[in-house]
């Protein structure tokens, strides 16, 4: 029963939380049927070629799972999951497109961030673009009845039940995905030296006085390979949060782009660790400050050993997570003993 499994988790994925189990219990029982039935008028077990052809004539699970979604009125269910799918993947490749533009314009200018964030608050016109573009389309698919022929050209009714991925458990929630998202960007524009984030740092650890005590000292150029490689592992992380967006299925994904920024941070940490000088004082400071730099070397380079260390058995996770299978998933749905 693993193809029904697979089917029934795959329509699982685009049903109305509060409605999968009744809904899913509902296609399993008739679905059942036609194979017992199907068995009662060849006198054998179904094969797997055969239980495919059945479950492929129920339907495509977008659809299936469509016609239990509220009613649409613009674009009717059989054609809305693909319209929206479409929409996203447009809105995405329009907004790699334009930031992509507007950070190589800024990297022309003598001050790239502000002429970068410049240009990325003028990104409006192209998201309404290509919303009333892919929308106008479709509804016009919609209301000239030529949506199931084009369906037909894009080979949806070809599809294949035996294809379907296998369920897969650990997809990580869309929250978690922004908020992380959202955090390693602000990391990033604090490595560009992003000149609001800077000011409100400096503000916390100077109110908390922090800032005064640390205002002699600073890490030194030793630290560069670090910063570079860290906002690389950010960027990619940033990027693999949006895709996952679109996709949460894909947990390999996940796995593959974590370890490749655990690779980075540890090549970066490898880099710094060659130099023991990793603070030194920015002005001639009290005697105290002279004799505290070398402890405060040690305990850098202590705690940058410590870093690589954490950062590698991170990796090492992350390697296993990528080599493991994918477990089967339980959709709590109880099978008859079929007889021959």
């Amino acid at each position: 029963m693993e193809l029904l499994d697979r089917y029934l988790y795959e329509v699982r994925r685009h049903l109305p939380a509060a409605q999968q189990d009744d809904i899913i219990a509902e296609i399993s029982d008739a679905i059942q049927s036609q194979f017992e039935d199907r068995e009662r008028q060849l006198g054998r077990q179904l094969t797997a070629s055969e239980e495919a052809a059945i479950v492929k004539a129920f339907g495509h699970p977008k659809i299936v799972a469509s016609r239990y979604q509220p009613a649409q009125y613009l674009i009717g269910p059989d054609i809305y999951p693909f319209y929206w799918y479409t929409l996203r993947i447009a809105l995405a490749a329009a907004l790699a497109l334009e930031l992509l533009g507007a950070l190589i314009a800024a990297l022309l200018k003598p001050a790239p961030l502000p002429a970068f964030l410049n240009n990325i608050t003028v990104m409006w016109p192209t998201i309404f673009l290509v919303l009333g573009v892919v929308t106008c389309i479709f509804v016009a698919l919609e209301r000239t009845g030529s949506s199931s022929s084009v369906l037909a050209k894009l080979g949806i009714d070809k599809w294949n039940p035996r294809a379907l991925p296998r369920p897969t458990h650990g997809e990580v929630p869309r929250f978690s995905l922004l908020i992380e998202a959202l955090a390693n960007i602000l990391f990033m524009l604090w490595l560009l030296n992003f000149l609001p984030l800077r000011h409100a740092v400096g503000y916390i650890m100077t109110a908390s006085g922090g800032g005064k005590a640390l205002a002699p000292l600073a890490f030194t150029p030793a630290w560069h390979p670090l910063v570079l490689l860290a906002f690389l592992a950010a960027a990619l992380i940033v990027l693999q949060d949006f895709v996952l967006l679109l996709s949460p299925s894909l947990t390999k994904l996940r796995a593959g782009t974590l370890l490749t920024a655990n690779v980075l941070m540890v090549i970066g940490a490898c880099l710094v660790l060659q130099s023991h000088s990793l603070v030194a004082l920015t002005q001639p400071a009290t005697p105290a400050y002279a004799v505290a730099i070398q402890a405060l070397n040690a305990v850098a380079f202590i705690s940058l050993v410590v870093f690589a260390v954490a950062i590698t058995i991170a990796a090492a996770f992350n390697v296993r997570t990528l080599l493991q299978q994918a477990p089967k998933a339980d959709l709590n749905i109880s099978y008859e003993t079929r007889s021959n």
